[in-house]
């Protein structure tokens, strides 16, 4: 008996001690068999405040949330969009501070986003591109909006390169969904699957702000109008709690709406506003960021930064609800896991995949354009070649810009480029000029590969053109010129040349002299000239920017053999003439660059027979802008003349950033010129020059006021530029 007891002490004794133990594994065991809450991310949209939400994103990582789904409106959907495939908030962070919203805001063509040089050099010459198919710029609705909205659908296109083009946002690495209000029946639209950029676009169109996104026969505009807090959505896909970060302001109201945007916004939004209360009592933690003094439209640098400050500060003072939500999870189901984590992790291996393959994927765009031409081999069907023409058309683009200095006043120019047929690759580009030089052209091209091509092209110009000698006008010359050219070119993302012959007449009126320089004298006027010449142009680009570079460099040069029956040039040998320029950029700092230049041209074989129209020329805003071999150096802004065979400069010029968009610029350079190559660097033809002034990036283009001085000049001169030089 005493046996007995003492071995039932023993067993009471171990049950005691492994009590502690076996709750623990028990509770373990229950937490895993447990499924976690679901929890859900729901952002607000209200344009470029809607950049907040990416400081709280911060916050909740750093916190070590787990975020299961993503539901957005607006900005809100997009932000929400990119972090439900995988984007981290850092990423968020550098992708929109890098933006030129602007350029993106006003549909004009990226610099750095075109696919060949030519056209990355036509995205910063003109300022307007429209559709001359009337359709295209008009909606079902009429006049629609005044941004299409083409370049954010392309960053989109390039940020969801990791998507397929139709998709269920269920499969998304986090469950995604946004909504859009349906103009036709004025109700809400809920994106569940389809094209994750159109549902994006259609979530931010803002009536009368950007044109609708058609669907089938449907038309969307910004979700706002009828839910800009879609707590509820989120709900009706399965959340269990709702993390919330809206967009308020402490304003007043009457002083609030300052801007059309913002008082068309809340017009718009007082029919939603039963809702958006309700949707606010339905968070379980409501992050309210404070964007007072922000608008829809606050898209510069120093906006953004504090946007996104006030986006993490606020999630910092809710900090305490945040750990106690994360508290109350950890204990009840143990180590939470992290989906938003694993979605990072997945993108990341997706854009190494896309790596290996050689970076290559359809958009949308070029998928439907495939799409259409395996259904027309396949079926046999070909449109006739009329018609054809005509959908061709209906898909080009018109190009418009304009300037203003003052030397030449007002200019304007266009361009238009359209495919004839689509089999045999034939194309044609117009083009014209309005001011004090006129020109017209058109180019008729066939392509032999998508980026080589044979062409025969047709210009003619009417100029006063007015040159200058040691800094005083010496001559004005109307000139009338054709010039055919037969050649073939081939262009690469940062390259291009073109070989061919072209057949040069010129002819000169209204000559007026002062003096006799070379062959122009009084003599000239009423004379025609003509030649005939073969030519080598070439271009390399890695500038970042054609106006404002950081990085990058640009060689460019020509080879051309002047003669007049293919061989000689006036009873003598040919006339081979040399041209290059090169310029290289760097960045000291994020706002200060440097960019040392050089430039020169060689006649090698001149002579009293050499028409004056050949001479070499130095002086201007831009090289080539208006003659073709016009060269520019430091501290001369007008075309001087030299009868020497050789001349070139070289030098250096800086740039410092004050603001966004706001430039300080100045250069100085030294130049030389010799009657031959051999005696160019001869101490009789050194010269050097300075200039500097101000610049400010505009939607227009660059607008610049510039001083110049040069030893050759020897006289201060100030330009005024407004627009794309051309």
């Amino acid at each position: 008996m005493r046996a007995t007891l003492s071995l039932f002490w023993k067993l009471w004794v171990m049950l005691l001690l492994l009590t502690p133990l076996l709750d623990t594994c028990s509770c373990k065991a229950v937490a895993a068999n447990k499924k976690r809450p679901k929890i859900a991310l729901v952002l607000a949209g209200g344009g470029a405040k809607g950049l907040a939400h990416i400081g709280a994103i911060k916050v909740l990582e750093e916190a070590g949330i787990p975020i299961d789904m993503v539901v957005g409106n607006s900005m809100g959907s997009i932000v929400g969009g990119l972090y439900a495939i995988g984007y981290s908030p850092e990423e968020m962070d550098s992708v929109v501070r890098k933006t030129d919203w602007i350029q993106l805001l006003l549909d004009s063509p990226d610099y750095n986003d075109q696919p060949l040089l030519t056209t990355r050099k036509q995205s910063e010459t003109y300022q307007l591109r429209m559709a001359l198919d009337p359709e295209r710029q008009f909606s079902k609705s009429g006049r629609s909006g005044i941004i299409r909205g083409r370049n954010i659908e392309a960053l989109l296109e390039r940020l969801t390169c990791t998507v397929p083009d139709s998709v269920d946002f269920n499969k998304l690495p986090l469950p995604f969904a946004c909504n859009a209000t349906e103009v036709v029946h004025g109700s809400i639209y809920e994106f569940h699957s389809g094209n994750l950029v159109k549902a994006m676009r259609a979530s931010m169109a803002i009536p009368g702000v950007f044109t609708p996104v058609e669907q089938d026969t449907m038309l969307f505009v910004d979700g706002f109008v009828t839910n800009n807090f879609p707590v509820d959505l989120a709900k009706r896909m399965g959340a269990d709690i709702i993390i919330g970060c809206d967009l308020v302001s402490t304003i007043p109201m009457t002083e609030r709406y300052k801007n059309l945007l913002d008082l068309v916004t809340h017009m718009i939004d007082v029919s939603s506003t039963h809702k958006y209360i309700e949707n606010i009592k339905k968070s379980n933690i409501y992050i309210d960021i404070d964007v007072t003094e922000y608008s829809a439209a606050s898209f510069g640098s120093t906006d953004i930064d504090s946007l996104i400050t006030r986006g993490e500060r606020r999630a910092r003072e809710m900090m305490p609800k945040i750990k106690a939500l994360k508290k109350r999870l950890t204990q009840r189901y143990g180590e939470l896991d992290q989906p938003n984590k694993q979605a990072q992790e997945q993108r990341h291996l997706l854009l190494a995949e896309i790596e290996k393959n050689g970076g290559y994927r359809p958009n949308r765009f070029q998928q439907e354009a495939i799409d259409t031409l395996l259904q027309e081999e396949a079926t046999g069907k070909k449109e006739n070649f009329f018609k054809q023409l005509r959908m061709n058309y209906l898909k080009s683009s018109l190009y418009l810009g304009g300037r203003f200095d003052n030397d030449e006043y007002a200019s304007v120019h266009m361009e238009a480029n359209m495919k004839i047929t689509k089999k045999k690759r034939y194309a044609v580009s117009l083009y014209g000029r309005l001011g004090s030089r006129l020109k017209g052209g058109i180019d008729l091209n066939h392509y032999v590969m998508d980026n080589a091509k044979w062409g025969l092209s047709y210009t003619f110009s009417y100029a006063d053109n007015r040159y200058y000698h040691h800094g005083k006008r010496m001559a004005e010359v109307t000139t009338q010129q054709q010039v055919t050219k037969g050649y073939f070119g081939q262009a690469w993302r940062y390259g291009r040349y073109s070989v061919g012959l072209k057949y040069v007449w010129t002819h000169f009126s209204d000559v007026l002299t002062k003096y006799a320089l070379g062959s122009l004298t009084p003599e000239m006027d009423g004379k025609k000239e003509r030649y005939l010449s073969y030519f080598l142009q070439g271009e390399f680009s890695t500038l970042d920017s054609r106006y404002y570079p950081t990085h990058g460099s640009r060689v460019n040069g020509s080879w051309e053999i002047i003669t007049d029956n293919f061989y000689q040039y006036n009873n003598n040998k040919a006339v081979p003439i040399m041209m290059l320029s090169w310029m290289s950029a760097f960045s000291i700092n994020e706002r200060l660059s440097i960019f040392p230049h050089a430039s020169g041209r060689v006649i090698f074989r001149p002579g009293k027979d050499l028409p004056f129209h050949l001479y070499n020329v130095v002086g201007g805003f831009m090289e080539g802008m208006k003659l073709e071999h016009q060269l520019t150096m430091a501290g001369i802004p007008m075309m001087e003349l030299h009868t020497e065979a050789a001349v070139g400069s070289a030098g250096i010029g800086v740039q410092q950033r004050m603001g966004g968009r706001h430039y300080l610029v100045g250069a100085v350079n030294g130049g030389s010129r010799g009657s031959q190559l051999e005696n160019f660097f001869s101490h009789n033809g050194f010269t050097w020059g300075t200039q500097f002034g101000y610049s400010y990036s505009s939607m227009a283009g660059p607008l610049t006021l510039f001083g110049y001085w040069s030893e050759q000049t020897k006289q201060f001169q100030v330009m005024l530029n407004i627009g794309y030089c051309f």
